[in-house]
């Protein structure tokens, strides 16, 4: 996934470290950190997505073990034991983010009355929920073949929402717009082997407001951003 380059990230996070300076309440960062929407959420569902990457590849080297086993009260053992573990919690919270974060997503641009927001973001969280339903019913199943065809289930599902997440997050972090501008997402349609066409967005950054129009919103670049970065910079080489 892509990330934001280090002076991308420093336009961003300095308006947070500034609230700190200045002793200005976590109210105030709360809304700094919402002004940076999408890109914000991009990250922690970036993050999100390695976990249960990870999640998947322990989970199936759990069951490749189970599978050696020739006992039938050792593999009864050991899927009860599966059942109860760190890996499968661990996929259960992830997947529960996801849900959260993409329900935020959406209630955003509704929020900000923007129908293109709402048309990416809502296919999105439906997707994530079909990800929970689907880990769910993984984790309560009471054979090892339920839990596997679970597995299988969840691995589309999972599948189904990536594409569609890159499909709108493809490129974001490669934007350095100029202080005052805002980032943009322009509709775009992208065509995926064995799924329908899926809603996306060209990222661009924009001075004006109206070129976003049939799109969505992203962060905008403090106007100030230029001259705390500098600071910064002057500080870095004096020491």
């Amino acid at each position: 996934m892509a990330h934001y380059r280090q002076a991308a990230l420093c336009f961003v996070l300095l308006p947070i470290f500034a609230g700190h300076l200045f002793g200005k309440t976590e109210k105030t960062t709360a809304t700094n950190r919402k002004a940076a929407l999408p890109f914000t959420s991009f990250r922690r569902i970036d993050t999100h997505l390695t976990t249960i990457d990870r999640n998947l590849k322990d989970l199936d080297a759990q069951v490749d073990e189970m599978n050696r086993l020739h006992a039938p009260i050792e593999r009864q053992r050991a899927f009860k034991s599966l059942r109860h573990s760190a890996t499968l919690r661990s996929l259960h919270s992830s997947s529960a983010s996801l849900l959260a974060i993409t329900r935020g997503l959406e209630l955003h641009y509704e929020k900000q009355r923007q129908r293109y927001g709402i048309r990416l973001f809502r296919p999105l969280h439906l997707q994530a929920l079909r990800m929970v339903r689907s880990q769910t019913r993984m984790a309560s199943a009471n054979t090892l073949v339920g839990a596997k065809s679970a597995r299988r289930k969840f691995a589309a599902d999972l599948l189904s929402f990536v594409l569609k997440f890159q499909a709108i997050s493809g490129g974001y972090g490669a934007l350095e717009c100029t202080p005052g501008q805002w980032a943009c997402c322009q509709p775009k349609s992208l065509k995926q082997l064995g799924e329908a066409s899926l809603q996306g967005c060209t990222w661009i950054c924009t001075g004006r407001l109206r070129t976003c129009r049939s799109g969505c919103l992203g962060p905008r670049t403090p106007k100030n951003a230029r001259v705390v970065v500098n600071s910064a910079r002057q500080n870095s080489q004096a020491r």
